[in-house]
């Protein structure tokens, strides 16, 4: 017989930031099946499956309320690399035609602060379903140049577990990004089926397989979506994600976006490593096509009590010189005020 101590401890290593909720009971509930656990596991498990809209949860009597909303606000302190919308200071070389840009719409680089706020909600409304949904926005400003960048968001998804660990997400979601030269606004319906699988005795996973169609300002777009995100055994936690688009003409598109992720303990702490990889193509510039790549990698560590430091580096090759960027990417994260 296992002693209880090891049964809590493998049951409350499922609940970190990184996996889905949905991910995270999965690996509770299977841990805890045919073992002996105390009541206080038992009723948290009981209650974030409540939360997943499992009305039953583990037959505990307590119910969850069927509506809940929460509200939150965190300060801002990150270095931008275009705080206003600008442009490369670079000439623009097309062919044998070279344009100067005017100073006066050269991109702007440097730290800003600022505040994040917004609120979430759930609304369970039968067995295994519930509505989700969330609306934020935040504003950074830049005393060095005193301008500011706006964003402003919301998305909703209805969930539904259809049979045995199957899930179905249907979301919709836009946003909006206001500087001082530009003004961008981005939105996209989405349709992902989740599955979950038990790979050993303490490893677990959630993969991810959907569809999105994709609405930027000048185009559209139609996106399949693969996601495979896996707690393991030894307490790390791996995030992969991948995105594929279809070309559009004479626009400048994403068609092959993969990002990694990897959540491990250090000196009780999660330290997080984060790349990506994308290629875009379809841009065309006076008969110039333009195609570019970018890469990017940061790491995030808490330096203190609810705050984190993340660096790293952002890279993108374009076919155009004019559009290659490099640039340092930092950021203090403070953990949102909740209420």
């Amino acid at each position: 017989m296992l002693p209880f101590f090891f049964i809590n401890a493998a049951s409350a290593a499922c609940y970190f930031d990184g996996p889905s909720g949905r991910l995270s009971n999965f690996c509770a509930v299977n841990l805890i099946n045919g073992k002996r656990v105390d009541e206080n596991t038992i009723r948290l498990i009981d209650y974030k499956l409540k939360m997943e809209g499992h009305t039953n949860g583990l037959g505990f009597p307590f119910q969850v309320k069927k509506k809940s909303i929460q509200r939150s606000f965190n300060p801002l302190l990150y270095y931008s690399s275009n705080i206003n919308g600008g442009n490369s200071s670079k000439p623009l070389k097309l062919g044998n035609l070279t344009f100067e840009g005017d100073e006066e719409f050269f991109r702007k680089a440097g730290i800003v602060s600022g505040i994040s706020t917004g609120f979430g909600g759930r609304q369970i409304y039968g067995q295994k379903r519930y509505l989700q949904y969330n609306v934020n926005g935040s504003y950074a400003y830049s005393p060095l140049y005193k301008v500011g960048i706006a964003t402003t968001g919301g998305r909703a998804c209805d969930i539904r577990h259809l049979k045995n660990w199957w899930y179905l997400d249907s979301c919709a979601g836009q946003s909006r990004t206001r500087k001082d030269i530009t003004d961008t606004t981005n939105s996209d319906l989405s349709f992902i089926a989740s599955n979950f699988i038990r790979n050993s005795e303490r490893s677990f996973s959630q993969l991810d397989l959907g569809l999105k169609r994709y609405f930027a300002e000048n185009y559209k777009q139609n996106q399949i979506i693969l996601g495979f995100d896996t707690i393991h055994s030894n307490g790390i936690f791996t995030d992969l994600n991948a995105i594929f688009g279809e070309a559009v003409e004479s626009q400048l598109a994403t068609r092959l976006s993969v990002s990694g992720r990897v959540i491990t303990p250090l000196d009780d702490k999660p330290f997080s490593l984060y790349a990506n990889y994308t290629e875009s193509d379809g841009g065309i510039m006076l008969g110039i096509n333009r195609d570019e790549k970018s890469y990017g990698i940061s790491v995030s560590y808490p330096i203190w009590q609810r705050v984190s430091l993340s660096i790293g580096y952002q890279l993108t090759d374009s076919t155009i010189d004019y559009f290659d960027v490099a640039n340092p990417t930092f950021g203090l994260q403070i953990s949102s005020i909740q209420f």
